[in-house]
C-alpha cells in the first residue's frame, strides 16, 4: 500500500491522513479513507483492465513484492536501477520484461529450484527428515 501512496504523492494528492492511518496500523480507517479518496478522485487510478495486474491491488502487491527483491538484488552488487524505476513508476510490464532480460543475463543471481526457501512443502520437509 505504501507504494501506491507515494505514487499518489507523486502525482500531487494529499493522502497524509491515509498514509498516517496506515503508518499507525488503522487499517480499517485506511480503508475507509482510500474508498473516499476513490470515490472522489477516481481518475487518480487506472480503470480495471488498465496496466499491470488488471487493477491496483495486483499491481501493489507484485511492485512491493519485487521491490524487496530488488532491494536483495542490489545488496548482492547488481544494477537493477532500471528495473526499480519501472516498479516504482507502475510500469509492470516494462519491469517483467526486464527482469527475464536480468534473469537470462545473471542465471546464478537467483537460488536455483529446489534450493533454499521455497523449494518445498514445509511438512513434507519435516516428514521426510524425521524417516532419517
Amino acid at each position: 500500500m505504501l507504494l501506491m501512496l507515494d505514487n499518489l504523492t507523486a502525482q500531487g494528492y494529499d493522502i497524509t491522513a491515509i498514509r498516517n492511518a496506515v503508518t499507525t496500523g488503522d487499517f480499517g480507517t485506511a480503508q475507509t479513507l482510500m474508498q473516499e479518496f476513490r470515490t472522489a478522485n477516481p481518475d487518480a487510478f487506472p480503470a480495471r483492465g488498465d496496466g499491470a495486474g488488471k487493477g491496483s491491488m495486483n499491481g501493489e502487491a507484485n511492485g512491493e513484492r519485487m521491490l524487496l527483491m530488488l532491494d536483495n538484488l542490489t545488496a548482492q552488487g547488481y544494477d537493477v536501477s532500471a528495473i526499480r524505476t519501472a516498479v516504482t513508476t507502475g510500469e509492470f510490464g516494462t519491469a517483467h520484461t526486464l527482469m527475464q532480460e536480468f534473469r537470462t543475463a545473471n542465471p546464478d543471481a537467483f537460488p536455483a529450484r529446489g534450493e533454499g526457501a521455497g523449494s518445498g512443502h514445509m511438512y513434507g520437509k519435516l516428514r521426510a527428515k524425521n524417516n532419517q
